[in-house]
């Protein structure tokens, strides 16, 4: 496939990925940014459908002894993830693992992904729903953002099985995915913040940010929206101190 080469957080780490079809956006960097890492030496995250990796790279640029795992199941786009990881020299501390989260959780030892043994569980899951049926080989790329009927759920049941006890959810979803996500994230994390996401405060939400924690049995918080106010291509202060300087978005 033809790829590009582009630079996140002022140069700090450099994608290789795809120049047609799903690319790393805005909603990579506001995903990573709401992770709620300690920095503290041990410390593991798990990027579910990494794609080319922009997640995990960002988090592991961030904090320099976090251990990041990231998960995909496309073949090519795992090869991709591999060589970006190599390129930012992020060997040692980022490993891409090529599954299914769909298949059967006692399949995923055999990968080396050990169930209830991560502080951060982050998914950017496919956003479209579609009847069409495919699988991982699939050379259709758009299958990043195709989502079939029940899928959703599968992923949050792989989420709960990942997260160690009291560790964060981390979500980043369509506005109209709410009432769904709320229903499956029901039992399993609580204590939820929710954060509406707008390009432009007379419109209507783009995205939704979700955080919550296993096993918590708080209530829910919805937060104050973040406006992106992008204007003549650039984005609002805050927002150019996530995309520039990896500034955290504390929930």
């Amino acid at each position: 496939m033809e790829t590009s080469f582009d630079a996140f957080l002022d140069g700090r780490f450099t994608l290789e990925q795809p120049s047609k079809g799903p690319r790393a956006s805005i909603d990579a960097l506001l995903l990573a940014a709401i992770v709620p890492c300690k920095g503290e030496a041990g410390e593991r995250v798990l990027d579910a459908g990494c794609g080319c990796a922009p997640i995990a790279l960002c988090l592991a640029t961030r904090f320099a002894h976090l251990q990041v795992t990231g998960i995909e199941c496309q073949s090519d786009i795992v090869a991709l993830a591999r060589r970006n990881v190599a390129h930012n020299k992020l060997e040692a501390r980022v490993l891409i693992i090529e599954a299914d989260l769909i298949k059967p959780l006692g399949e995923l030892p055999q990968k080396g992904l050990e169930p209830q043994s991560y502080a951060h569980v982050v998914a950017n899951p496919p956003f479209y729903r579609t009847d069409r049926s495919r699988s991982c080989a699939s050379e259709d790329k758009s299958a990043a953002h195709r989502l079939q009927g029940g899928e959703l759920a599968q992923w949050i049941r792989f989420l709960t099985a990942m997260a160690a006890p009291k560790g964060s959810l981390n979500l980043i979803h369509r506005p109209d995915s709410l009432p769904e996500l709320l229903t499956l994230l029901k039992g399993r994390f609580g204590a939820l913040k929710i954060v509406p996401v707008y390009s432009d405060p007379q419109r209507p939400a783009i995205r939704i940010l979700i955080q919550g924690i296993k096993g918590s049995r708080a209530p829910m918080s919805l937060l104050p929206g973040l406006v992106l106010g992008c204007q003549k291509g650039r984005y609002g202060i805050d927002v150019e101190a996530i995309l520039r300087e990896g500034k955290a978005l504390v929930l």
